[in-house]
């Protein structure tokens, strides 16, 4: 592993090889490989959902795919699905999507409000949470990914496009419960 020899000095010099402890490559063999070649079922591609949940842990969303994709579970086809939001103006409905953002704010008294984003698999929409649905709801906004909201849909003052105000946020319903509310 070295070899030692005497310098003019007298004294002893030690002169090792740098080597890699885990791996000898010079051996030709690699471990890895030969672990991987003894166990194959520990090596496979991962499947969409897996490499979907790695990429949201690594970076925070879904990269290869819509992240809507790891909320299969969702009953999305018994929510009013936000492209047709705007045939309810006026109405109350009850759509789900994902939190995509959300902001805090103060109204003019002073109280807190909330504003989110929701996204579905047909559009995104901006709601308001004032202050006594934010005081009621506002724990389930930040619990739930994808959140259920029974809203209003009210039109802008220039009639170019709406937000929902919403009356009551929470959990939303599974595969198993069926119930179209739009």
């Amino acid at each position: 592993m070295g070899s030692a020899t005497v310098g003019k000095s007298g004294k002893q010099k030690v002169e090792t090889e740098a080597r890699n402890l885990e791996f000898d490559f010079d051996a030709g063999t690699n471990p890895v490989a030969d672990f991987f070649a003894q166990n194959p079922a520990l090596l496979h591609e991962p499947t969409r959902r897996e490499r979907l949940e790695a990429e949201t842990e690594l970076v925070g969303y879904a990269v290869s795919g819509h992240p809507l994709e790891l909320f299969d579970d969702i009953a999305w086809d018994t929510y009013c699905p936000v492209a047709r939001l705007a045939e309810h103006i006026g109405e109350t409905v009850v759509p789900c999507g994902l939190v995509v953002e959300q902001r805090t704010h103060h109204q003019i008294t002073g109280e807190p409000m909330k504003f989110l984003t929701l996204a579905d698999w047909t559009g995104m929409v901006e709601t308001e949470l004032f202050d006594q649905t934010y005081k009621n709801y506002g724990l389930a906004t930040v619990r739930y990914p994808v959140l259920e909201v029974t809203a209003t849909v009210e039109p802008f003052e220039n009639g170019r496009g709406f937000s929902l105000r919403v009356l009551r946020a929470g959990k939303p319903r599974r595969q198993m419960e069926d119930s179209r509310t739009c």
